[in-house]
């Protein structure tokens, strides 16, 4: 049943919480930094979140409140959020599938990226690669992974993760595996490090301008949203390093690596 006592209204200027007659909370949509969804197991039933973040508080909202459809349609709308997120939170059951679905700094980083990335030649064989991280940083990865790209395969030991990564998942024969697509490219990793993020890009899937601005995307919002350099690389040789502010840096290829471009 929806919850009569509180709801949710969206205008042109923000969103309002109230309960009854009372304002609990209201946010203008300039004062958002993020948007999160996520789903919570309540034994009985499984209920959807949304997040909006402004500084350093956070407001959820469940799909239980009255205005649930129009507070979507209207954060959609604001943010350019694609509209199939909801069926990435939702499977599988009982996964918390935390998705970050837009975020100010990324969504900087990418404004920046948008206007220098034509000039940039991939190698097909490559690798993605942020050090320095830790193990919130690799579950912050694959909820903006999830938020942007779409749905993320965790599997240890064979079999599905439905929570986050822990300690354990970084060691024998726990070490979690990842897969997901960022378009037509098959991005996958295994948990060997959790301080060197590392993602691996089959030979062969970076083929058009389109694939290498994807790629160069993923790289981008890493590292905006991770604060920290994120590195494309073939063997150890970087080839281009993205800066936090979006900024991407080409490294010039030595004759070896030619070779394999």
């Amino acid at each position: 049943m929806k919850k009569e006592a509180a709801r949710v209204t969206t205008s042109v200027d923000g969103v309002v919480f109230e309960a009854g007659t009372r304002t609990l909370w209201s946010l203008r949509w300039s004062d958002i930094d993020q948007v999160q969804a996520f789903k919570l197991d309540l034994i009985e039933r499984e209920t959807v979140c949304l997040e909006l973040t402004a500084g350093q508080k956070s407001y959820t909202i469940d799909d239980e409140t009255s205005g649930w459809a129009e507070l979507l349609d209207a954060t959609a709308r604001q943010f350019h959020i694609a509209t199939d997120w909801l069926t990435i939170v939702i499977a599988p059951v009982f996964a918390t599938n935390r998705s970050v679905l837009w975020d100010r700094r990324t969504a900087s980083a990418l404004e920046r990226f948008r206007s220098s990335s034509s000039s940039v030649r991939l190698t097909s064989k490559c690798r993605v690669v942020v050090k320095g991280t830790t193990l919130q940083d690799w579950n912050d990865a694959l909820a903006l992974v999830r938020g942007m790209f779409g749905m993320v395969d965790v599997d240890s030991n064979g079999t599905p993760l439905l929570q986050g990564l822990t300690t354990r998942h970084f060691l024998g024969v726990h070490q979690a595996t990842i897969r997901f697509r960022a378009g037509d490219i098959h991005v996958g990793g295994t948990c060997v490090n959790a301080s060197q993020l590392e993602f691996e890009v089959p030979p062969g899937d970076v083929q058009t301008d389109a694939d290498r601005e994807l790629l160069l995307r993923l790289l981008v919002i890493l590292s905006a949203y991770l604060r920290r350099e994120a590195i494309i690389a073939t063997d150890d040789e970087a080839l281009v390093v993205a800066q936090p502010s979006g900024e991407l840096e080409l490294r010039q290829p030595t004759a070896d690596s030619r070779q394999q471009v």
